[in-house]
């Protein structure tokens, strides 16, 4: 039994009724991805606490996650009816709204949670994100640069920044961006393949050629995977299916690699990997 359902088994059997036993249990088959049980879960809590937002919100982000926005947009809005200051259903509401393509309207949601929870690096990344979706870069990299001030360590503001500055031309910025993020996620094919691409087209061939031959290695299945297919014997696990890439995905990479290799352009004494 994970963490989360002890948890809840033990708020079950302390409190049944409670609506905090409600959104523990609906956390807990959030986590098994059953999303249908999650939501009832949490439109029990929502009943047993007229006054509370935060099931409503959770209702949300669950319809959000399975692409069910009109849902998620009801969800949120309730939330919002109960407590107007509850920034996860700002947050919630903004993205539901940048994927319906209401992309200014999602960067006033984002704006307003991240002013409500000012602390959250979360908040400003999607913020960060939504503002150089409508065109704001400035702006963008400062919300981003906020996120990574909130919290050094994390990644992914450094990655949208990284994004940013790739969309406005600065690929040697981008590089240095993605390099500083590749320290702490060195496996992560999709990041290796961007930093390719960059070193490509700022003429550092050879780092090119480091960073895809290590993206295709990434990819590669690994023991226990046959083919590119999950093997039925032992040692063939949902976690390394999951971790290998797809057919399409290697022979992208071999082919930003074989386009390296281009007589004119390759340096010398690179060793360039096609597998």
């Amino acid at each position: 039994m994970s963490e989360l359902a002890a948890v809840a088994a033990a708020a079950h059997a302390f409190e049944p009724a409670a609506a905090g036993t409600w959104v523990v249990l609906g956390n807990a088959f959030s986590a098994r991805r059953d999303g249908a049980r999650a939501r009832a879960y949490f439109k029990r809590a929502a009943e047993a606490a007229p006054g509370w937002a935060l099931p409503a919100a959770l209702a949300g982000h669950e319809a959000s996650s399975v692409g069910d926005l009109d849902a998620a947009a009801a969800h949120f809005q309730e939330a919002l009816r109960r407590d107007p200051r509850a920034y996860a259903a700002w947050h919630g509401l903004g993205t539901v709204l940048f994927r319906q393509g209401e992309k200014a309207a999602a960067v006033g949601h984002y704006t307003r949670a991240a002013e409500l929870h000012p602390t959250s690096p979360t908040l400003r990344i999607y913020l960060g994100m939504a503002l150089a979706a409508v065109g704001r870069p400035a702006a963008a990299l400062a919300a981003l640069d906020a996120a990574g001030e909130l919290d050094p360590g994390n990644p992914a503001a450094a990655f949208q920044r990284a994004q940013v500055l790739a969309a406005g031309g600065d690929a040697a910025g981008a590089r240095e961006a993605l390099l500083a993020v590749a320290e702490r996620t060195p496996r992560d094919a999709g990041l290796l393949v961007q930093l390719g691409r960059l070193c490509k087209k700022l003429g550092r061939l050879e780092e090119a050629a480091r960073h895809l031959n290590a993206a295709l290695e990434a990819l590669t299945p690994p023991a226990g995977l046959l083919g590119g297919a999950i093997a039925t014997g032992p040692g063939a696990t949902a976690a390394a299916a999951a971790a290998a890439g797809s057919d399409k995905e290697r022979n992208a990479v071999r082919a930003l690699v074989v386009s390296l290799s281009e007589p004119e352009r390759a340096p010398s004494g690179t060793r360039l990997l096609v597998v």
